[in-house]
């Protein structure tokens, strides 16, 4: 058997080369990158790391009130996916506001940033929208590449940013070592 250790992975393919190098998962909680990220808001209560209760589902999230920001900076994992879950608390959902969109925009540093999700959450107004929204974004188009991954809330369509908590439920990127 000849190792791999030079030849690529196609070469490696089509010669028909096992690799004695495996890949080794990847996993990055930005939960846990949160205090490294550059952050975006009118106050800095803000973005925080925090817990939420949507719908009777409770779990850890970055709390952002919109208009925020969060930009992490990271080199992609091969095969990455960017997977999380987005919501709103109980606890406003009779309070005035009129939602929050999420948005997930990737900036290569060669054009401005590309929304990969974007989606506009209003349990105030819409039963559908009283759990915790999962989502996911492929990030295999910037493999290898160092990109700013921003998480990033705005207000509703009527621009009334009150008691319009949020939150980003265990965002993670999940991918393989090259």
């Amino acid at each position: 058997m000849i190792r791999c250790t030079v030849i690529s992975a196609l070469a490696a393919t089509l010669l028909g080369v096992a690799c004695t190098k495996e890949r080794q998962v990847i996993t990055i909680p930005l939960i846990d990158e949160l205090p490294r990220a550059k952050i975006s808001a009118k106050q800095p209560s803000f973005v925080s790391e925090s817990v939420l209760n949507v719908g009777g589902d409770t779990r850890k999230c970055i709390f952002m009130h919109p208009v925020s920001t969060a930009r992490f900076d990271l080199v992609v994992p091969a095969k990455a996916k960017l997977s999380f879950a987005v919501g709103m608390p109980q606890d406003v959902w009779n309070k005035p506001g009129d939602g929050v969109t999420f948005h997930v925009s990737i900036a290569d540093g060669t054009s401005d940033p590309t929304v990969a999700f974007s989606r506009y959450v209003n349990p105030k107004a819409v039963n559908e929208d009283r759990v915790w929204l999962e989502a996911e974004v492929d990030l295999s188009l910037y493999e290898g590449q160092r990109v700013s991954l921003l998480l990033a809330t705005d207000s509703g369509p009527s621009d009334h940013p009150g008691w319009d908590f949020a939150g980003w439920a265990d965002p993670v990127i999940r991918g393989m070592t090259w």
